[in-house]
């Protein structure tokens, strides 16, 4: 998801005036802010080779060297997504189901890198996404 997020931006209203740390920049109580989350998904700073899929970014011990909120999959604060939770389990679920009784192969169709196009506020492969899924036996 971090990789290749449906969703690349949030939209949000300030519920109170807030000067930023560090800054010169107020934001002032019902000033509508962009939150840009493919940005901070595909910084360097946050995730080093950010292009690359490395499973152990999230473990305990890396999640904990990033700042709070760069990890936007669901969104954050009290709009956060209600179904976050019947998402990935979803989500758990049909991959193990999937992973369990096919062997996911590339097609000639199949593009590496993947090409993303930006449509209004979501990203979406250009050309699809195909794979060969070759059924596994077990007895």
């Amino acid at each position: 998801m971090r990789k290749h997020s449906g969703i690349i931006v949030l939209l949000r209203e300030a519920t109170k005036t807030y000067p930023v740390p560090g800054q010169s920049l107020v934001i002032e109580k019902g000033q509508k802010i962009i939150i840009p989350t493919y940005s901070f998904h595909h910084d360097p700073k946050y995730y080093p080779d950010p292009d690359i899929f490395d499973p152990e970014r999230f473990s305990p011990e890396e999640k904990a060297k990033r700042p709070n909120a760069t990890e936007l999959f669901f969104g954050d604060g009290p709009r956060f997504c209600i179904g976050k939770r019947l998402a990935e389990l979803e989500l758990k679920l049909g991959l193990s189901e999937i992973i369990y009784n096919f062997e996911l192969l590339p097609c000639s169709k199949t593009e590496n890198p993947i090409q993303l196009i930006p449509k209004g506020m979501i990203v979406k492969p250009k050309n699809g996404v195909w794979l060969t899924l070759k059924p596994i036996i077990r007895q």
